[in-house]
């Protein structure tokens, strides 16, 4: 990291911050709302269709003013949104189940606003030269925490309960918006600016089969959140947080081995080919778990 301006160092210390607080967001705290909720999966289920639906329409109306303010203020208000909702999370405890929408919308907000300052920084702060050297550390620490984070994470829960992990995740947050003030957008005749309606344009024109891509992107997007049946599922089964990151870190594991073959024997893989198997994997998941829920099938 030492060719790593202060910038990129900070970015990347953010990013990284940013994935465990996801990790503690998107399935513990889910997994609690399950646990302490009659309907747990009905109030689940919003949560989810009310974040995505805010995620949309703040996209639309945000985008005017992302494209103007300095994408670093724009990194800085995601997180402090991410702040405020865990903040809540912290305050509000088992009457969490009240605000499902406020939360829901509030995430959306960190989300898009985060994101909308994080992307464009990544290029700014390396200035395009160490751009792919920093994708890779930030992909290495990640996958360092999708496997030690959450089984971590889970028997702390257990252990001292999810509110005490709320406070930790709350002063984590804390620290990456530090981190986050820090951060200078600094213009460089070397970064290059993307313009997207150029780049679709002659994507358009020059690959007309993105559109299927966009398509196929679209219908896996659907077929992804099957995360949060699985979820339900091994909290109804297993009754601990523990389990739950167990499960997390085993799917972690199965995922660099798939990634790891084919990126060594990609020559092996037709694209389209891999596409329809993944397809019928979700299909097949999807279809097992349904008919076959018991503790035995989801090891």
């Amino acid at each position: 990291m030492k060719s790593f301006s202060k910038n990129a160092t900070l970015l990347l210390s953010c990013l990284i911050l940013n994935s465990i607080t996801s990790i503690f967001i998107y399935t513990y705290l889910l997994a609690f709302i399950l646990d302490v909720s009659s309907n747990g999966i009905i109030n689940v289920a919003i949560f989810y269709l009310v974040l995505h639906v805010s995620m949309i329409i703040l996209s639309w109306v945000i985008a005017p003013v992302l494209k103007k303010i300095n994408k670093a203020l724009a990194l800085q208000i995601g997180i402090v949104f991410k702040f405020l909702f865990v903040l809540m999370a912290v305050l509000l405890k088992d009457s969490i189940i009240d605000y499902i929408y406020v939360i829901a919308i509030c995430n959306a907000l960190s989300e898009v606003m985060f994101w909308g300052g994080a992307n464009p920084l990544q290029p700014m702060v390396t200035q395009n030269s160490s751009l792919s050297v920093f994708m890779s550390f930030n992909k290495i620490f990640g996958t360092i925490i999708s496997l030690i984070v959450p089984i971590f994470m889970g028997f702390c829960i257990d252990q001292i309960g999810i509110h005490f992990i709320s406070i930790a995740m709350t002063v984590l947050v804390a620290i990456q918006l530090t981190l986050a003030v820090m951060i200078k957008e600094k213009e460089d005749d070397k970064y290059t600016k993307l313009k997207y309606g150029e780049f679709v344009t002659k994507a358009k024109k020059h690959y007309p089969e993105i559109k299927g891509i966009y398509i196929n992107q679209f219908l896996y997007g659907i077929c992804s959140n099957v995360s949060m049946l699985i979820l339900y599922f091994t909290v109804i089964t297993f009754g601990s947080n523990l389990s739950i990151g167990i499960f997390s870190t085993i799917s972690s594991i199965m995922a660099i081995i798939i990634l790891s073959v084919y990126n060594v024997k990609k020559k092996l893989f037709n694209n389209f080919a891999t596409a329809i198997i993944s397809g019928i994997l979700i299909a097949f998941s999807i279809t097992f778990i349904v008919v076959s829920l018991n503790q035995v099938s989801l090891t």
